[in-house]
């Protein structure tokens, strides 16, 4: 007894299983990036600016009172390690 093969499901099979090989080799794995880190307190906005333009981002803020009662606000900067 003779089997028959179906083309369309042959092409569809080659083509799924291509497909699936493609996806696998495809995902790549990176390391995940490494911060550094860096704090000011009794800035400007233009210090704080110029620190963005060096590739910090401000990733946390906390204010809190001085001895004399005066307001300080501390900045948490973060960038990618260079």
């Amino acid at each position: 007894m003779k089997r028959k093969f179906d083309v369309k499901s042959l092409v569809l099979g080659a083509f799924l299983g291509a497909a699936i090989v493609a996806c696998v080799g495809a995902t790549v794995t990176t390391d995940p990036p490494v911060w550094e880190y860096r704090t000011m307190s009794h800035t400007t906005d233009s210090a704080i600016n110029g620190m963005a333009q060096q590739g910090w981002s401000v990733v946390g803020f906390t204010e809190y009172r001085g001895d004399a009662g005066s307001s300080i606000n501390s900045y948490l900067l973060r960038r990618q390690k260079q």
